[in-house]
């Protein structure tokens, strides 16, 4: 039997890797990377997909869920980056921790971002937080690129999502509520207008900081995915 590409998605904390775990467990009952959710552990069950939020390896960890994305690896598979707002992952961990740990998930956010453009001989596809987390059509999009199916071989259709889709979402924020407690949990609960919540926090200077490292650090490829958060870059 030929070898399975398994393929790979490279997040940054807090751009929704654990709704997408929720949605693809849920339809499909196959496991994903990371803690038990919704399928159990066992011998036998394979996780669908390879899952890192460093895929440069600034961390210097490269293994689990900071695994190095190496350009010899990542060819012949789909590869696929979650992307958030920048200023709300700043403005996130500002709230959790501090600016130095603020900054420093920054730069992961900007060397995962790198990296993924740079990648070749691959098929990949970039996705917002900002779709996929509150549109069934996204999420849909995102689960059928990655050809992860149920396990007797079935796609995950759009009418099925649309049909679970309030039922996820709240299973993702419950999840989420027990995951992130010291953080507040979800602040986006029946207010999918607050998915850029944390940033209210952010001083003009904090911006203006932020703006700066993104110009200087963000290949242009990636300057052009985060045209939509802010044009100024393109």
């Amino acid at each position: 039997m030929p070898k399975v590409m398994k393929p790979i998605v490279i997040s940054s904390q807090r751009s929704g890797l654990n709704f997408l775990r929720v949605c693809i467990e849920s339809l499909t009952g196959q496991r994903t990377p990371g803690k038990p959710l919704l399928v159990e552990e066992s011998p036998d069950k394979q996780t669908v997909f390879i899952r890192t939020h460093d895929a440069a390896n600034i961390s210097g960890k490269s293994e689990g869920s900071w695994k190095e994305v190496e350009p010899d690896f990542a060819r012949k598979r789909k590869i696929v980056i979650l992307i958030r707002n920048p200023f709300e992952i700043f403005a996130r961990e500002l709230k959790i921790a501090d600016k130095a740990a603020a900054w420093f998930k920054l730069e992961l956010y900007v060397s995962n971002l790198n990296r993924f453009c740079s990648l070749e001989d691959c098929t990949k596809r970039f996705f917002y937080y900002e779709d996929f987390a509150v549109d069934p059509k996204h999420m849909t999009d995102l689960i059928r690129f990655m050809e992860i199916k149920t396990a007797d071989g079935q796609q995950v259709d759009l009418k099925t999502v649309e049909k679970e889709w309030l039922k996820l979402q709240e299973t993702g924020r419950d999840l989420y509520d027990v995951n992130q407690k010291r953080a507040g949990g979800s602040m986006s609960r029946n207010a999918e207008d607050k998915l850029s919540f944390h940033q209210a926090i952010l001083s003009e200077e904090d911006k203006m900081s932020v703006v700066g490292f993104l110009e200087a650090k963000v290949s242009e490829p990636g300057k052009a995915i985060l045209a939509r958060y802010l044009p100024s870059l393109v």
